[in-house]
């Protein structure tokens, strides 16, 4: 569609009552403990439909976008984590880099994958067992969680720690097949598993028991299902499940340490001593992939994370935070002021509100992303609504089809929000922004899903105008 036919286009648009949407986001946000705002935009940063549009929001999720967006600007889609191994006096010293892909995803187990490769290369050097393995995993600093998690979610996925080596990221995975456990990864004797079994019917269910090394699994006999467990410590898991890896494979290890971020550099650090450099089954493209199409908080702190060890000498979370923004203006991308504390948008404080931003910010990164080298691969990596992700069930109705939504999620309790591109037809790409800041009540009235309905029926209104004009 010609640009001058567009921008008509829009006038009509406006003059036309964009909005019954007007109407129906303040009748909304008039409601006590609720706040809307919204930001409808085209290519050119012509506004459509703005509502609260530079009032800064809590992004929950949504403030993957900025993580995802920086890490891509200053990696590149390329990147690759390493984690390196060397052998020095029957000594092997495990340097993580941060590698988020030791994990099974998609059938494929990319902890046994490094593990077989470290093995083949001790035994090529006709080492049949370890006197010590020593780990290091400083490229991240501690602590492993930050301050703002919520302190009584650590069991659950979401709120698995990060460190620069971690398997099945930092969790535990218990399946149960017609009532046969299966863990992953592997710990062999160092995990006890007790387990109850309940009545006919009982879903299956996991805690950690105790300060061992230990869960407690519930379920009925012939259960079928599976539990992710975040872990409290990831280097008790890392250690565990390397060295059962190691013995079944044939070296076993008699001793094990770990190096703190105070010690020097060990000499199985120094390049002579080299056995192997281990690489991400994973770019980092798609890894970015991993965080916004699963909203993978972990995965999304580990690209945080990254950014602040390649930026300064601090793998930590403040320093994250002032490279996300670094990386952002070395790429010519300037937003005004905003908060980020963390990755995923996981953190929250009653008094101060994290991880902020107005809808018109997040409006303008989608804009400029869609804009940049590496713009076609960040759409991709947007969860496509009705076909993947926390997208797959929504937006059914035919005026999106197909495929007309590619969007974040967001969730945390007080705050709700849906960031991404809506295609409008004739190459028309709009981008949008709806997040919604509430108090939680406990009743319909500030349930999610009344604001997930609220997204679609604001972009709904949105793609039924446009198509008439």
């Amino acid at each position: 569609m010609p640009l001058a036919i567009r921008v008509l286009a829009l006038l009509l648009l406006l003059q036309s009552g964009i909005f019954a949407q007007y109407e129906l986001v303040r009748k909304v946000d008039a409601e006590n403990g609720i706040e809307v705002a919204v930001q409808v935009e085209d290519q050119a940063g012509e506004s459509v439909f703005s509502f609260r549009s530079e009032q800064q929001m809590v992004l929950a999720s949504n403030t993957k976008l900025f993580t995802t967006a920086a890490a891509m600007a200053e990696l590149g889609s390329d990147y690759r984590w390493q984690t390196s191994f060397f052998l020095y006096q029957q000594r092997l010293y495990v340097v993580g880099g941060g590698d988020p892909s030791l994990r099974l995803a998609k059938g494929v187990d990319g902890g046994a994958r490094m593990l077989d490769q470290v093995v083949a290369m001790l035994k090529d050097r006709e080492i049949s067992s370890l006197r010590e393995v020593i780990f290091d995993d400083t490229f991240f600093a501690r602590p492993v969680r930050h301050p703002d998690w919520p302190e009584d979610q650590w069991m659950n996925k979401w709120c698995a720690p990060v460190s620069a080596l971690a398997v099945e990221g930092n969790c535990l995975l218990i399946e149960s097949i017609d009532g046969q456990l299966k863990i992953i990864p592997p710990l062999g004797a160092a995990l006890k598993v007790k387990r109850k079994t309940g009545k006919p019917g009982t879903p299956l269910s996991a805690w950690w028991s105790g300060n061992q090394f230990s869960i407690q699994v519930r379920g009925s006999q012939n259960t079928t299902g599976e539990v992710a467990l975040a872990v409290s410590e990831p280097r008790d898991l890392f250690q565990h499940w390397f060295l059962e890896g190691l013995r079944s494979r044939g070296i076993p290890a008699a001793s094990s340490s770990w190096r703190n971020e105070s010690e020097p550099d060990a000499v199985g650090t120094r390049e002579t001593f080299l056995l192997y450099r281990h690489p991400s089954a994973w770019t980092l493209a798609e890894a970015v992939a991993v965080a916004n199409k699963d909203s993978d908080n972990f995965v999304s702190e580990v690209l945080f994370l990254t950014l602040a060890r390649l930026y300064g000498e601090g793998g930590d979370f403040s320093t994250a935070s002032v490279a996300v923004e670094a990386s952002l203006h070395e790429a010519g991308w300037e937003f005004g002021a905003r908060s980020q504390v963390d990755g995923s948008g996981l953190a929250r404080d009653l008094g101060t509100p994290l991880n902020t931003a107005s809808v018109k910010q997040v409006c303008a990164l989608l804009r400029m992303m869609g804009e940049s080298e590496q713009g076609a691969v960040w759409f991709d990596s947007l969860p496509v609504a009705g076909v993947e992700g926390r997208l797959k069930a929504r937006f059914g109705n035919q005026v999106f089809q197909p495929g007309r939504v590619h969007a974040k999620t967001g969730w945390i309790s007080g705050a709700s929000a849906l960031s991404g591109y809506l295609l409008a037809g004739d190459d028309d790409v709009l981008s949008f922004s709806i997040v919604v800041n509430y108090q939680p009540d406990g009743s319909p009235r500030t349930n999610n899903a009344r604001f997930k309905a609220l997204q679609e029926d604001i972009l709904e209104q949105v793609l039924s105008k446009w198509a008439k004009n």
